[in-house]
């Protein structure tokens, strides 16, 4: 897709659909043709030796990386300097299930229809509110504790 196309699709502007769209571990898409099941697509990715997961609004191609092991990784590194951090992670697609396995408490915010992705892990609270209203509260609610 061009820098416009992401734009008019994701609400960024210009230069945040520019900077999306420069990926390193991970490739984003739409598919064409919806009508194709997902067992098969995610069959033909994994005989490539690649992965697939499915986010808010693209479908992602993997190799061996997902945002938990980012998270952990990162976290490690805060831990050496910081013993004491705690880590907290905000999703609301398959995609962030592997960030929200690996934080210390974890957020599901809701979807825009109010539904929440279907997800059961310990330390995580589900959030009525999708976006950032539903990072705010949940970060409000967290803060006041």
């Amino acid at each position: 897709m061009s820098t416009n196309e992401v734009a008019e699709l994701t609400g960024l502007s210009p230069a945040q659909a520019k900077a999306a769209k420069n990926r390193e571990f991970g490739e984003a898409f739409i598919l064409n043709n919806p009508e194709i099941e997902e067992s098969v697509l995610n069959r033909e990715v994994q005989a490539l030796g690649l992965r697939l997961t499915k986010g808010g609004r693209f479908w992602h191609l993997l190799g061996d990386n997902d945002k938990g092991r980012a998270v952990s990784i990162l976290s490690d590194l805060f831990r050496e300097r910081y013993p004491n951090i705690m880590t907290i992670g905000f999703g609301d697609a398959p995609n962030d299930a592997p960030m929200l396995a690996v934080v210390d408490q974890s957020f599901l915010v809701a979807r825009p229809d109010g539904s929440h992705q279907s997800l059961s892990l310990p330390n995580l609270t589900k959030v009525p509110f999708p976006g950032p209203a539903g990072v705010n509260h949940a970060l409000l609610s967290l803060l006041a504790e």
